[in-house]
């Protein structure tokens, strides 16, 4: 009798929750549910780059992507990971990925995200350090239960090629 009337009121709690529309301030809603997953797309790009593992794209992207930027596009994730492979030329690189302004829609959503890029390389036998300063535009889709980059385009804000 005592566990019928606790279910009992489990459900009518339930039924009162989501009635009101006030289930989200229990449970959280969809796109704060969802945020982390999305955002942890770019962390994961970033590590992949730095750590040149550029098949770990293949959890980043859509097997349809695009990947455009100043000077390249990329069209499909084998041209991505082939066109990647030119990020060789420096020495290493190190993406700090900071802001992220995202909007979500049912199973679509936008992401712009900020970045800062190291890109470390020799030139006469000296270190220099290429930096960019990158906002990336994301269109992204989820699709059985996972979310991938569509379309991602890297905009330049800034620029500095120096010696270390």
């Amino acid at each position: 009798m005592k566990v019928q009337i606790s279910l009992i009121s489990l459900i009518s709690v339930y039924l009162i929750l989501f009635s009101n529309n006030i289930s989200s301030a229990v449970f959280g809603s969809y796109e704060n549910n969802q945020k982390p997953f999305i955002e942890r797309l770019s962390v994961l790009y970033a590590s992949a780059v730095d750590g040149r593992d550029f098949e770990e794209l293949r959890e980043v992207f859509d097997d349809s992507a695009v990947l455009e930027g100043p000077g390249f596009q990329f069209t499909g994730i084998e041209e991505i990971i082939s066109g990647m492979e030119g990020l060789r030329q420096f020495d290493r690189t190190q993406h700090f990925v900071m802001n992220q302004n995202l909007r979500i829609d049912n199973m679509n959503a936008v992401n712009e995200v900020y970045t800062i890029a190291y890109h470390f390389y020799k030139k006469d036998e000296k270190e220099h350090r290429l930096d960019w300063g990158i906002k990336y535009t994301d269109s992204l889709k989820r699709v059985k239960g996972k979310w991938k980059i569509l379309n991602r385009k890297l905009s330049l804000i800034w620029q500095k090629d120096e010696q270390i």
